[in-house]
């Protein structure tokens, strides 16, 4: 995955879902075609 590939704003928006206890990582992933990787990255990344 290169950098920048996704809007700050959706990044904000999934990691904000799964911090709500909304839906898991995998169910975020396939229901916006991210990998779920990159998911837990994010979720690393703005937890800071």
């Amino acid at each position: 995955m290169s950098k920048g590939k996704y809007q700050v704003e959706l990044k904000i928006k999934i990691v904000q879902e799964y911090l709500t206890g909304k839906q898991s990582v995998k169910s975020l992933a396939k229901q916006y075609g991210v990998g779920v990787t990159s998911i837990k990255e994010w979720i690393f990344t703005l937890k800071i």
